[in-house]
């Protein structure tokens, strides 16, 4: 069967509205990736992410944020590399 990306998104949100805080996680890591046709958006991402956690899903919260700051600072350190080269 296969499924649309409306569909899941769909599927995700009814998950919430029925008080499953694993799928409020899931949908910051949509929007985190850009995955299921739902734009990238970390701030977004990272908003859903905090109201994951107070609802208690924490492990995976805690390595989600972790990634969306080490690929910050990696691209930030690339581009200094990058111009300091030429």
């Amino acid at each position: 069967m296969i499924v649309d990306d409306d569909e899941v998104i769909e599927q995700i949100k009814k998950r919430i509205d029925a008080g499953d805080k694993e799928a409020v996680y899931q949908l910051g890591r949509g929007y985190e990736k850009g995955h299921c046709g739902l734009p990238r958006d970390e701030k977004k991402a990272l908003e859903l992410f905090e109201k994951a956690g107070e609802l208690g899903v924490l492990l995976p919260i805690l390595i989600s944020v972790i990634i969306i700051y080490v690929d910050k600072e990696w691209k930030g350190m690339y581009r200094k590399l990058k111009s300091a080269s030429g």
